[in-house]
């Protein structure tokens, strides 16, 4: 996976296929976003430090994650910022989900 440092105003279609996505769809399942953002945002989680609010740790995710096809007929959450990164691997943890390796990063100039 790379995790991409791109200019303020790139959009998640242009970012995904800088990234090389085939399949991607630049909406997430409501009930996995959902999930991570209720997991998440509970009191006492370390998460909430940095987002303070239900509507600011939404945004973090939906806006730095597509839900990619490639090499996976359902689909799996691919973190487009390293902050997203960062959240969706809080989420696996709690849940017991594989952790995301880290990856490489590039920058868009």
């Amino acid at each position: 996976m790379l995790i991409l440092a791109a200019p303020k105003g790139t959009t998640k279609e242009s970012a995904a296929k800088k990234l090389g996505l085939k399949t991607y769809d630049t909406a997430l399942p409501q009930p996995w976003l959902d999930d991570v953002v209720n997991t998440l945002f509970t009191p006492g989680s370390p998460t909430m430090e940095n987002y303070p609010t239900r509507t600011r740790l939404y945004d973090a995710v939906l806006s730095g994650t597509v839900w990619s096809y490639d090499g996976n007929l359902f689909g799996r959450p691919y973190a487009l910022t390293e902050e997203a990164l960062n959240l969706i691997n809080a989420f696996n943890e709690i849940k017991g989900y594989e952790k995301i390796e880290q990856p490489s990063v590039i920058t868009l100039a």
